[in-house]
């Protein structure tokens, strides 16, 4: 979003609460049995909590929620009260003052705890979300298996989608495949005092591979990269 220049829908525009809820209905009687609250960031809207229950009520297997880390904290044991289930959180970089320039609002402390307090009310599995950017983040695919592996969180790489009303979009700037996970050692945890792995050894850790992830064989961290679906829109087959 850029800093300036946004033009926002008047609040009588947005689906209510009535509403969401009525689509939300629609779809389990059709099948449906996951729904994701998402953005922009879902915990700016007032009175989330309580959309969380109602929702809780319609008996989806999975009610997750995305979000930026930033208004969490204080709420994320009332949300695993209301029914949520887990969080997916964005954070591009571990480094201070990348973190900044990246996100241009809130702070990284801020977001690391928040995932401490969704861990602390049972908003599992957590799941960390990281565009990587080439030439802006891309050298911190280790640091991030080393968090994963440090903290036991689900790290996924994803794609920097062209929504950008900035138009600073491009091809070229798309995060490296799954091949990038080739760099990640099989090493232990490398803070063994950190609270999810303080009973674990550091011992060397074998890798399970799939097509576009790594799992840490023996301790919950997987690395994750969700890869681009292309899809030609002008094209029609019989």
């Amino acid at each position: 979003m850029p800093d300036v220049g946004m033009t926002f829908l008047p609040h009588d525009e947005l689906l209510s609460f009535d509403e969401i809820v009525r689509v939300a209905t629609v779809g389990a009687s059709l099948g449906v049995t996951s729904l994701r609250l998402t953005g922009g960031e879902p915990l700016v809207r007032k009175g989330l909590v309580s959309l969380v229950a109602r929702l809780s009520l319609i008996g989806f297997h999975d009610l997750s929620l995305t979000t930026n880390g930033m208004l969490l904290g204080p709420l994320a044991a009332n949300l695993a009260g209301a029914g949520l289930t887990r969080v997916n959180i964005s954070c591009d970089s571990l480094r201070v003052d990348r973190f900044d320039s990246i996100r241009r609002r809130g702070d990284l402390a801020t977001v690391l705890s928040s995932m401490d307090a969704a861990e602390a009310a049972g908003l599992l599995p957590l799941k960390v979300n990281v565009v990587i950017l080439r030439g802006v983040n891309d050298d911190e695919i280790l640091d991030f298996a080393a968090f994963a592996r440090d903290t036991g969180r689900v790290v996924r790489f994803i794609e920097f989608m062209p929504l950008d009303a900035q138009g600073q979009w491009d091809k070229s700037n798309s995060s490296p495949d799954a091949r990038s996970l080739n760099e990640c050692p099989p090493s232990g945890p490398s803070n063994p005092s950190s609270r999810r792995v303080r009973a674990r050894r550091a011992v060397p850790l074998r890798r399970r591979r799939g097509r576009n992830w790594t799992h840490f064989v023996g301790h919950p961290a997987v690395l994750r990269f969700v890869q681009p679906t292309s899809i030609d829109l002008g094209r029609r087959t019989s």
